[in-house]
């Protein structure tokens, strides 16, 4: 998953869950931030707070290439 992110997106924080699945966030600034929970190989599930603009949530498929969703949650919280 790491090696399909945008090569301008920061390096996320990884922290093992206690559910067993690998968790990943970068944080911007208070109000600003996507979570990521890897369950297993295949299913994502994500939260991001995009302060004034908002937030998105859901749960996408990973099929060795990065969800749509993701890479634009990536992309307005980089901006």
């Amino acid at each position: 998953f790491l090696l399909c992110l945008p090569t301008q997106a920061p390096m996320p924080e990884v922290d093992p869950l206690p559910s067993g699945d690998v968790g990943l966030e970068w944080y911007v600034r208070k109000g600003h931030r996507l979570v990521l929970s890897l369950e297993g190989r295949r299913r994502i599930s994500y939260a991001c707070l995009l302060g004034p603009q908002g937030h998105c949530h859901g749960i996408v498929t990973f099929d060795d290439r990065l969800p749509a969703e993701i890479r634009l949650c990536l992309t307005r919280l980089l901006d």
